[in-house]
């Protein structure tokens, strides 16, 4: 775009339009790019708290199955006993 148009015998400058249009391109991208940071920032959090939350499901999956095979070994071992009691006293 020129900085200046002659129409008729007058000549209009463009320069204030051409600073006014330029000075809004740069509020508009400056929005756009606080817009974009805060919506990386919050999927961010979302992602943190699903990868926390699956970590802790997945830490307590974990202590349960140690805890049933844990309990399933102590059953095993008072099955055994119970059993040498009952074959002793035969």
């Amino acid at each position: 775009m020129p900085d200046s148009r002659k129409i008729g015998c007058f000549t209009v400058s463009l320069l204030p339009f051409k600073s006014a249009v330029e000075d809004q391109m740069h509020r508009y991208s400056d929005a756009l790019l606080v817009s974009l940071k805060q919506s990386c920032h919050q999927d961010l959090k979302k992602v943190k708290r699903r990868f926390v939350t699956a970590r802790v499901l997945k830490r307590l999956r974990f202590d349960s199955q140690s805890r049933a095979s844990f309990q399933s070994k102590r059953c095993g071992v008072m099955y055994e006993c119970r059993l040498k009691i009952s074959q002793t006293m035969r």
